[in-house]
């Protein structure tokens, strides 16, 4: 005990200032990664915010495209396959790579409201070119009647999922 009390009364200064300076630096590492790690959070977050804005801006133009399409005409061939094909297949392109992002950034429960939102619109889809290619003048207002039937069915249910997604964001951002 002798010892340790002479070595802090003649080394007591040096001994304060070797541990103050390692505490210093230690001090200055652990902020550092701290700040980094806080740097990197805030970015993913934005990023997924970033990317959720991309995709509902994308479903949109889609829904907005798939209710604005002529698709009596369409169904009674008096606008061709190629033209539908230019209104629609770059829309659904752009909405594809938003839910891609999404599905990249997002956790597997996150994206469930998602997928079904981006299924529905491929489901639309789907649908229009099946009753394109099935060509019957009998059955041209049934088929008619049925794609809108479609269309409506899911822009319901994506409101509500969308409402969904809406209230998960504020609770976990707002």
């Amino acid at each position: 005990m002798l010892i340790i009390e002479t070595l802090f009364k003649t080394y007591g200064f040096q001994f304060a200032t070797v541990i103050g300076i390692i505490s210093f630096f230690a001090n200055r590492y652990f902020n550092k990664k701290d700040k980094k790690d806080e740097l990197r959070h805030s970015l993913f977050q934005n990023l997924k915010v970033e990317s959720m804005n991309n995709f509902i801006e994308c479903y949109t133009a889609s829904e907005l495209c798939w209710i604005q399409l002529p698709y009596f005409d369409i169904l009674s061939h008096k606008i061709k396959g190629k033209e539908v094909d230019e209104y629609v297949i770059p829309t659904h392109n752009k909405f594809t790579a938003s839910y891609y992002k999404l599905f990249i950034i997002l956790d597997s429960k996150e994206m469930l409201e998602f997928t079904e939102i981006y299924s529905s619109i491929s489901e639309v889809n789907r649908l229009l070119g099946i009753l394109m290619f099935d060509y019957d003048e009998k059955k041209l207002v049934v088929k008619t009647n049925r794609y809108h039937d479609v269309i409506t069915k899911a822009q319901k249910e994506n409101r509500i999922r969308l409402e969904r997604i809406g209230e998960k964001f504020k609770l976990k951002y707002g």
